[in-house]
């Protein structure tokens, strides 16, 4: 219940070590919840002296696959799809360090699938991962966001879960 509630960056540790080396893993997905995530996880790492690995997950939708016999034209629409994920994680990683935050050594990387499992399988050397509480979408902005709660219950690591700051 604390992670939906709390005013402040929650980080939940779990395990029995805490790693102290790697880079932060945030995952981005544009939304306002994704750039603050974003936001400190630059701060964590300036702190931390360390990277951040920022990732942003896109899928075509199912119903697409189906419908498009095409393997030509879907090849494109993925390459689309995958371009304009692409686009909206370097225009969210640019915004955000604009906003004066620390130079921070910053790899993005675009991946298709589920966006949870994309931001825990590039996690593995991690030392945190960062989530915002929510993401795109009204209904994954109900209580905690389903990739935030997807995160948060198969990390091996800590996990800090970032909402929006009080205005």
């Amino acid at each position: 219940q604390l992670t939906t509630r709390a005013r402040c960056p929650l980080v939940v540790v779990g395990g029995d070590e805490l790693p102290t080396s790697g880079p932060i893993v945030v995952g981005v997905d544009g939304s306002e919840f994704g750039k603050n995530a974003l936001r400190y996880a630059l701060g964590e790492a300036a702190v931390r002296d360390t990277s951040v690995r920022a990732v942003t997950a896109f899928e075509v939708p199912y119903q697409l696959v189906r419908v498009v016999p095409d393997p030509e034209l879907l090849s494109r629409l993925r390459a689309n799809v995958e371009g304009e994920a692409a686009d909206a994680l370097t225009r969210a990683v640019y915004e955000v360090q604009q906003t004066g935050s620390a130079p921070v050594s910053v790899d993005q990387v675009v991946v298709e699938g589920h966006a949870a499992d994309a931001i825990l399988e590039r996690a593995d050397d991690a030392q945190l991962i960062v989530v915002g509480t929510h993401g795109n979408g009204l209904v994954r902005r109900i209580l905690l966001g389903s990739v935030s709660r997807q995160v948060l219950s198969d990390a091996d690591r800590p996990v800090a879960v970032v909402d929006l700051p009080e205005s």
